[in-house]
């Protein structure tokens, strides 16, 4: 119960993402396994299975060492929003709306304006809402 309270509080700051969404789910499964030990994460992966649970990709560490989850979450719940992309490939911020996943979503097929942009997936490391 404790950890459940603590991810809300470690995503308060994301008021984008669903309360007790994929990424809060990561974030608790990250934090079982870092506080209660991998026989209780396991135990809790297995009832996410069980239950059909969402759970987001792993968080990834951008370039000036932190990690950041909800990218995953934020690519999939974006339908017609514009979004800030940052990518290890540039250090440019790729703005627009996505419009597409190309390659099995390999690659992210943004539009900003009449300007196309590809993005590799596997290079961006945070997505935040255009404010």
């Amino acid at each position: 119960m404790v950890l459940h309270e603590l991810a809300h509080w470690a995503l308060h700051d994301q008021p984008d993402l669903p309360n007790h969404g994929s990424t809060f789910a990561r974030l608790m499964l990250d934090a079982t396994t870092e506080f209660a030990g991998p026989e209780r994460a396991g135990a809790l992966a297995g009832a996410y299975a069980a239950q059909r649970v969402r759970v987001a990709a792993p968080p990834r560490r951008g370039p000036d060492g932190r990690w950041r989850y909800g990218w995953d979450e934020r690519l999939r719940l974006a339908r017609a929003r514009r979004l800030c992309i940052q990518t290890l490939d540039s250090d440019a911020v790729v703005t627009g709306v996505v419009e597409a996943t190309a390659q099995r979503g390999a690659v992210l097929v943004v539009r900003d304006g009449g300007a196309t942009r590809r993005v590799e997936t596997a290079s961006v490391w945070d997505v935040q809402p255009d404010r």
